[in-house]
């Protein structure tokens, strides 16, 4: 029989062994053969969350970030705070700094901001992203809010209507039509080709008045004629309002109708929150021909710019009815708005389409700040709110290509953010000889809450160098905005103005395709898109430079390089999610081991943007999670063992004293002998 003696050592060395492999090899990261251990008693942590007032803003709203930041380590520390919003073109639009920013153990504090929109302003959605950087840490968190202009962006949904109806049938189609990112009211006019299958249609309205809440629809009624010939037709509906067209191709098939389809979203009120399944019921039914039939069945979900965010397919029979239940999830990323369930029935060359709209609406409570002091300017007197003097920048366009001797003009932007009137406001332009610029006007006042145009007016002179100028612009007043960057090219010719702009393309290219090897770890599904969008821009850039149409080929290349940047961009905002999920990664209630060293790793990657290594951490961090659970299943039956022999030893040393006890009874006892009784009675007695 093994001794406990023998059980407890193998234990020992059973878990001594584990615990040395696993600092071996983990601890160490990639460097063998050496291991670097070390013991943290106790450290700062920092909890950094962002809210902002409202989810969408229109020009002149003021939007309010606030940043809380809270220590909830055991040590006091010091560090600094920094938060920017990007522009859903991914230039930065505004940044602020708190340096040197004091935490005690257990404190929070609050930092706010505030940025002012404009007309001028991009529209759509702006993300905040904020990092608190102390000691050899570092704390990440992101929102995102949507910026709303005039009629924002008219949308309408089907993309496209295709049917399949008889002669002397009917068919109806319902457009529905909203504004995306909008403020104001519009009349929408709609239209429909003169030809065939045009003259087949009739719209319950030709006029649609929307409003930026609420969407509005038209029933377009097709109606074949008996005498149509047999075949395929194609037309076009056409949407116009405040300039912006919309074509909805109709694609009519005449031919005996075989197939009806009909979807009805089955959400209440038709709202799914983000994130979560959107439902829709399909009933298909068969009219001809007779007995069963083999169908493809697929079902889409578009998101208010039309692109697909989540798609299925099936093959079902059909003999005369079926009703089938589609379960698709709307990705926790995608905007907030009106989406677009499509399902598609075909068989052989028979195409049959309906669709219904819902609203994806988020349902996430953002975090309430409290407490703790902060940033947002002295307090006014009278104990009103604080004086916060803040501005933002905004340009036309962040590229500009020109030869020497022609007059370049661009657009710049400045909104007072803050509540209170900003003095004899200017514009400087560092990067260009100033004789070069002219800026109407000189200086203004804004008042708060409003914002102001510029208009910079760059003479390129005849003997202007070539090259790629970097404008460095800001608003100077009582405090300065941010700098924008603005490229200005300068070619003494077409030919070397489109040279250069293929540099730029080219170098934004390699940072993109670069950025574009984390697809083994990160969500690449609406990146990918953007990324072809750009090939397809810079090789239509490319054909035109050999055809020496070089005015359209630098026009290519501008749109390549905005889509570049988009995918860098989304990019980043991916790695930076997938770095804040980190801050919880465990396993149960217990660490992953070795999680810190290699998300020091990744941060640093990150911060080189060196993306063609950024996926091994991440990998790796998969690896030690699963290491970790054995680590710990492992330490919690080695600690089970343990427990276990010291109740066992426990045992046999109350059973040894029990014994021991027993044994010294048995000697008192035979040591007192019978006689020894009776004498003591005859005492008694005679007393």
């Amino acid at each position: 029989m093994v001794s406990i003696k023998t059980i407890l050592i193998l234990n020992i060395i059973f878990l001594s062994l584990a615990l040395l492999y696993y600092f071996r090899v983990e601890i160490t990261g990639f460097v063998s053969d050496a291991a670097t251990i070390m013991l943290s008693v106790g450290k700062a942590r920092i909890r950094l969350t962002i809210s902002i007032n409202q989810t969408s803003y229109c020009p002149g709203e003021q939007v309010k970030i606030t940043n809380t930041a809270e220590n909830t380590g055991v040590y006091d520390t010091s560090g600094n705070l920094s938060t920017a919003v990007t522009s859903p073109s991914g230039s930065e639009v505004f940044s602020n700094k708190w340096n040197n920013v004091d935490l005690l153990s257990g404190e929070l504090k609050s930092f706010e901001s505030f940025l002012d929109f404009i007309s001028s302003n991009e529209t759509g959605g702006y993300d905040v992203s904020s990092s608190f950087k102390y000691g050899n840490g570092i704390e990440n968190a992101t929102r995102s809010f949507r910026f709303k202009s005039g009629i924002g962006t008219l949308t309408a949904s089907p993309p496209q209507i295709e049917k399949t109806i008889k002669r002397e049938n009917s068919s109806e189609e319902t457009i529905y039509i909203w504004l995306k990112d909008a403020c104001e009211n519009t009349n929408v006019s709609i239209s429909i080709s003169s030809e065939e299958p045009g003259v087949w249609v009739n719209l319950s309205s030709n006029n649609v008045f929307l409003t930026p809440n609420i969407l509005n629809t038209s029933v377009v009624n097709i109606t074949v004629p008996l005498n149509t010939s047999l075949g395929n037709y194609l037309g076009q509906i056409e949407l116009s309002a405040n300039g912006q067209k919309i074509s909805i191709p109709l694609i009519i098939h005449v031919a005996m109708r075989d197939i009806e389809v009909n979807i009805t979203v089955v959400s209440t009120e038709k709202t799914v929150c983000r994130g979560s399944v959107a439902g829709a019921t399909v009933n298909i039914t068969k009219n001809n021909p007779p007995g069963e039939l083999l169908m493809n069945v697929t079902y889409q979900i578009l998101d208010p710019d039309l692109i697909i965010v989540a798609n299925s397919s099936e093959s079902v029979i059909v003999n005369t009815n079926i009703i089938r239940n589609s379960d698709l999830t709307v990705p926790t990323s995608s905007i907030l708005g009106y989406y677009t369930y499509l399902v598609s029935v075909q068989y052989e060359e028979v195409t049959e389409q309906d669709s219904d709209i819902f609203e994806v609406i988020n349902c996430e409570e953002p975090p309430t700040p409290s407490g703790g002091g902060g940033g947002g300017g002295a307090p006014a007197a009278g104990g009103g709110p604080a004086l916060n003097y803040s501005m933002t920048i905004d340009t036309s366009t962040s590229i500009i290509s020109s030869i020497p001797g022609k007059k370049e003009t661009l657009l710049v932007t400045i909104g007072n953010t803050g509540n209170i009137n900003l003095k004899a406001v200017k514009l400087s332009v560092e990067g260009v000889p100033s004789t070069w610029i002219k800026i109407l006007p000189n200086e203004v006042d804004i008042p708060y809450m409003k914002s102001q145009e510029y208009l910079v007016v760059l003479n390129i002179p005849n003997n202007a160098a070539s090259g790629i100028y970097e404008m460095k612009i800001r608003a100077v007043s009582r405090i300065e905005s941010e700098t924008k960057i603005v490229k200005l090219i300068i070619g003494k010719t077409l030919e070397e103005t489109a040279d250069l702009m293929l540099e730029e393309m080219e170098e934004k290219r390699t940072i993109a395709t670069e950025a574009t090897l984390t697809k083994d770890c990160i969500d690449f599904s609406k990146i990918i898109p953007i990324f072809d969008e750009g090939e397809k821009s810079r090789e239509k850039g490319l054909n035109n430079y050999q055809s020496k149409n070089y005015e359209k080929s630098i026009d290519w290349f501008k749109h390549s390089i905005e889509s570049y940047d988009k995918v860098i961009n989304q990019v980043d905002i991916r790695i930076e999610l997938k770095i804040d999920s980190l801050k919880s990664y465990k396993i149960g209630i217990f660490p992953v081991l070795g999680l810190k060293g290699q998300k020091n790793i990744l941060e640093g990657y990150y911060s080189e943007k060196n993306y063609g290594r950024i996926c091994k951490p991440i990998i790796e961090i998969s690896r030690l999670k699963k290491l970790s659970l054995i680590v710990w299943v492992l330490l919690l039956i080695v600690i089970i063992v343990l427990i276990i022999i010291f109740l066992i030893i426990r045992k046999r040393e109350k059973e040894g004293n029990r014994k021991e006890i027993m044994s010294r009874v048995k000697e008192r006892l035979e040591e007192f002998q019978p006689e020894d009784i009776e004498e003591s009675q005859d005492t008694i007695e005679s007393a």
